[in-house]
């Protein structure tokens, strides 16, 4: 969730994925850290579900009112990938994807002032938002636009990013440059010769610029940078995390 300021709302997001129905549903359980406080969860059976049948797509003006009580009104957006069970089973028993979710996965986002969902993308997985809240960037696993992209948060023309897996957004204390860092061989480990080995990253505004950032230990699916650029974490080397 991001502030309208682009500052970070400290909020944690808990989820579990129903796959029993004919409908895929998140459930996402919220915690609410006040400048200085303590963790606060929300109260017993306060759950926004999202999916066709309650939740978001439902009821959004209801979640929007959740999720501003637990800020305290600040303006939040938060996105989501979902997938309905059926297309998934129909692509599993067709062989058309290596994983079977991948290519039915469709990429929403909810906006707390607006109170819609939006469909951004087909095929997503994965996605998170930069620092800014202005765009949101996925990752495709299969087909001839397999790769890890950038799309605005209002919508529009997507933005190919790399062949290797995103795995977050980070802006730069000292230029406000956002760099999305990705890890090279991090999908059923799958290496691309022509990007750096390992960790790297690049200018969401100009992919083509790109730094390795770290090469000792093999990929990893998830790396994150600490808001002042000076710590950095991620599971190493995947799959087998064991630093």
């Amino acid at each position: 969730a991001t502030l309208a300021k682009g500052k970070p709302v400290p909020i944690v997001v808990d989820y579990a994925c129903d796959l029993g129905k004919s409908e895929a549903k998140a459930v996402l359980r919220l915690f609410w850290t006040p400048p200085g406080g303590k963790e606060t969860p929300v109260p017993a059976g306060a759950y926004s579900t999202l999916g066709p049948a309650r939740g978001a797509s439902s009821d959004p003006a209801g979640m929007a009112a959740q999720l501003l009580n637990l800020t305290g009104g600040a303006h939040c957006r938060l996105v989501w990938t979902v997938a309905n069970k059926q297309e998934a089973d129909a692509a599993r028993a067709a062989a058309t994807a290596a994983s079977p979710w991948s290519n039915v996965n469709k990429l929403e986002a909810f906006d707390t002032r607006t109170k819609t969902v939006r469909k951004l993308a087909d095929n997503a997985n994965v996605p998170y938002m930069t620092p800014d809240g202005a765009f949101v960037v996925f990752h495709r696993v299969d087909g001839p636009k397999a790769g890890s992209y950038a799309i605005p948060w209002e919508g529009g023309e997507e933005r190919f990013l790399c062949k290797s897996w995103a795995t977050s957004a980070w802006r730069d204390p000292n230029t406000n440059a956002v760099w999305v860092f990705a890890s090279n061989g991090s999908y059923n480990n799958s290496s691309y010769d022509d990007e750096p080995k390992g960790i790297f990253r690049l200018r969401l505004d100009k992919p083509s610029v790109r730094e390795s950032v770290w090469d000792k230990t093999g990929p990893s699916r998830w790396f994150w940078m600490s808001p002042d650029g000076k710590r950095a974490g991620g599971g190493l080397p995947h799959p087998k995390v064991d630093r």
